[in-house]
């Protein structure tokens, strides 16, 4: 961001208080008096390629991928209405085999919240072709738990699951996994092939039909993305997100 005053151009504001206010895009962070704050990165509307509100029904705002309701329904949250899963094997939202369309690239990131603290399946995608990867997020207590086969999973801990709470996981094949959570790196792993495991499905709320531990609580505004997202592109997604709003 510019500001052109006549022949002074500012690319860069130097604050000499102790706290930079949080933005529609910007962050939190505390600086100290006089360091140079960047301008915040911009959310990557190119790199979307699907986009599931979960707001009000299970449609894919970008594309096609409508997901199918499966006894979900839609209740106010503190971010405005939101998929809401009961945790019977029964719950969750299935979407269309074959979203994943690369073999070398994936990215996906939702907002979660759960009423409970044990373990639950919220995410997966695992019915795309072969070559395609298989993605699982799971969270557990206070610990977020996210892999991309056939990657070791990254488990990160220390967070209130009970608001909701921004995950971002994404994966380049012969490259890393890195989970963000809340808009942060929280880990990475090396991965050397993309894999597919036995059990099939692409699901929100679960990770397979018919399985035990899945989501209690409230999905909200899931996407796929088509290609790397930088970390600054993450923080700014995330910071929009958590503040109420909606990309599409």
């Amino acid at each position: 961001m510019a500001f052109n005053l006549g022949d002074l151009t500012i690319t860069r504001i130097t604050f000499e208080g102790p706290e930079v206010p949080n933005g529609p895009l910007g962050t939190a962070e505390v600086y100290g008096a006089g360091e140079i704050v960047e301008p915040p990165n911009e959310i990557p509307l190119s790199k979307f390629a699907n986009y599931w509100r979960l707001d009000a029904d299970g449609n894919d705002s970008l594309d096609t991928a409508h997901g199918v309701l499966n006894e979900v329904t839609f209740q106010t949250s503190e971010l405005g209405n939101a998929a809401t899963f009961t945790g019977a094997t029964t719950c969750n939202i299935e979407f269309p085999s074959n979203v994943l369309t690369s073999d070398t690239y994936v990215g996906v990131s939702f907002l979660v919240r759960t009423n409970i603290t044990t373990d639950q399946r919220v995410f997966s995608f695992n019915d795309n072709g072969t070559g395609k990867p298989y993605v699982m997020v799971q969270i557990d207590g206070t610990g977020i738990s996210g892999r991309v086969h056939s990657a070791n999973p990254i488990v990160s801990t220390g967070h209130d699951l009970l608001d909701f709470t921004h995950v971002f996981i994404q994966a380049t094949e012969g490259g890393e996994v890195k989970l963000f959570v809340n808009g942060f790196p929280s880990g990475e792993i090396a991965i050397v092939n993309f894999a597919e495991v036995s059990t099939k499905g692409n699901f929100a709320g679960a990770s397979r039909t018919g399985f035990s531990l899945n989501l209690d609580g409230q999905m909200l505004g899931i996407s796929r993305y088509s290609e790397n997202v930088t970390d600054g592109e993450v923080l700014a997604i995330a910071t929009h997100q958590l503040s109420g709003q909606h990309i599409f």
